[in-house]
């Protein structure tokens, strides 16, 4: 049986195109939860946001003065990967976590360390955040 040229030349594609076609994960099976609180110590509101690719993030929320911000994040001992969960329990993979003064939350970010080691488990994060110059701290 013979292929016409068209017919080859789709089927090459299509196995090309599977091979670079990323891998959706799914599930919390074998990842550990690891708790995030932010506690407001500022005397403005704070927010909390993830990137989860070079030009998306998300919000994680925003906390009045003396409230709270909280997420729970997933952590892959075997790889040091950290996801936020969808509600259809995809893995998004956390680059970065930060917390900043509402409405300008990038210009005034703390960037918050994530667990990132590979054989050794996470701890939770529980932090209190205040001003400083202008600038979001969290300790």
């Amino acid at each position: 049986m013979k292929l016409s040229a068209a017919t080859a030349l789709m089927v090459l594609v299509s196995s090309q195109a599977v091979e670079h076609a990323p891998v959706v994960e799914r599930g919390v099976a074998g990842l550990q939860a690891v708790q995030f609180t932010a506690r407001n110590a500022a005397e403005v509101p704070i927010s909390c946001s993830i990137s989860i690719a070079h030009w998306y993030s998300l919000a994680l929320g925003t906390a009045p003065s003396k409230g709270l911000v909280t997420a729970t994040f997933w952590f892959d001992r075997s790889r040091g990967a950290v996801f936020k969960m969808t509600d259809d329990d995809v893995r998004l993979p956390v680059e970065v976590l930060w917390c900043g003064l509402e409405g300008k939350s990038w210009a005034t970010r703390f960037e918050v360390s994530l667990p990132r080691h590979a054989g050794v488990a996470a701890a939770p994060m529980n932090l209190t955040c205040a001003t400083q110059s202008g600038r979001l701290h969290c300790r």
